[in-house]
């Protein structure tokens, strides 16, 4: 799929954009370890929206996961350069974010 090789090759950058397209790529594949901001989602140009887009709208048409179209080798890049920053539980504790709601029962 055209849009997903585009969206992969953009997430191997180191833009804004390709930070991005990283984030959405991770979190397609992997939900539970790599957590996506949608509202930063928003701001990307007209073609990777358009290519989130086709992807997003192909796996949801056939019922179908990420991993289906992409091994974790054809994501190593991605994962090696983007991963971490998309993995709160591997930050240092003191750069984790506490919840403003502390729970009293």
């Amino acid at each position: 799929m055209d849009a997903l090789e585009r969206l992969i090759k953009h997430a191997e950058g180191d833009t804004g954009g390709s930070r991005r397209a990283a984030q959405f790529l991770l979190s397609l594949w992997n939900g539970d370890h790599y957590q996506a901001d949608l509202q930063a989602l928003l701001y990307v140009d007209g073609d990777m929206h358009r290519d989130r887009v086709e992807v997003f709208t192909y796996l949801y048409t056939n019922n179908d996961q990420l991993e289906s179209l992409v091994t974790e080798s054809d994501l190593q890049t991605v994962i090696y350069s983007w991963g971490p920053v998309f993995r709160p539980d591997l930050w240092p504790q003191e750069d984790r974010r506490e919840h403003p709601i502390q729970r009293t029962c």
